[in-house]
């Protein structure tokens, strides 16, 4: 029915145009890693634990290989008894560094130590502690067997102390040692677990530098530098050890 308004004509409405295809992913790199029969393959596929920080200890013995130490046979000093404690960290699974503390005592035996006085008896011993900072060396980082080398620099005490007594009174007598020492170290970790390990240990020490003091119960302390004929004088040690250690 015309009712006699007049309506305007709308425009044409545009067509709607299609969303645009989402545009492809890019393809992923597929990752190539080392293979698994490769050198960098089996370290990347060791469940034991190479680099962080390694506490642990050793205990074990060591003898004296200077002249010093043995002017004639059943004389001397005898092996003794070792301790140590070491700190590493290991930057890579190839070389680590730290600091190690050992501390040992041995039996010692001179010549004219013999007594025939029953009231008199003569004991001496020795004692000496060491602390050394290290850089190892890792050669084969991958296997439950772990090979090492390293290098040790630092410094080293020997003490010697004699206690006479006879009818009743003491006398004692104390001589000892401040050296440098270097030390070349050998040694094989083998991984009970991935984070713990023991292993043979053997060091060899060599002393530089320093003096021997003696220090006597009548008599003040002294001391000297080493002579050039005395450098066969502790410390030259070869040590045999059985480390256990925690690698974190």
């Amino acid at each position: 029915m015309d009712d006699g308004s007049i309506s305007e004509p709308q425009p044409p409405q545009p067509a709607p145009q299609p969303e645009p295809a989402p545009a492809p992913e890019p393809e992923k790199p597929v990752a190539v890693g080392p293979s698994p029969n490769s050198y960098e393959g089996k370290i990347a596929a060791s469940p034991y634990r190479r680099t962080g920080f390694v506490f642990g200890g050793g205990i074990g013995t060591r003898f004296c290989l200077t002249s010093y130490c043995r002017p004639d046979p059943g004389l001397g000093v005898g092996p003794g008894f070792q301790a140590r404690l070491l700190f590493e960290y290991r930057f890579i699974q190839y070389l680590s560094a730290g600091l190690t503390f050992g501390f040992a005592y041995h039996k010692i035996l001179r010549a004219g130590i013999g007594n025939d006085d029953p009231l008199t008896t003569y004991k001496e011993h020795g004692f000496g502690w060491n602390l050394l900072a290290t850089v190892t060396a890792y050669p084969l980082p991958f296997s439950r067997f772990d090979p090492y080398v390293g290098l040790g620099i630092g410094f080293a005490q020997q003490r010697e102390k004699s206690v006479v007594v006879s009818s009743g009174t003491s006398s004692a007598t104390q001589q000892w040692h401040n050296r440098g020492v270097l030390r070349l170290t050998f040694g094989l970790d083998i991984f009970a677990t991935p984070k713990f390990s023991l292993g043979p240990r053997l060091d060899l020490d060599r002393g530089f530098g320093g003096n021997s003091c003696d220090d006597a119960s009548a008599v003040a302390k002294s001391c000297m530098r080493f002579q050039q004929e005395d450098q066969d004088i502790f410390p030259r040690w070869i040590s045999v050890m059985m480390d256990f250690k925690g690698h974190f």
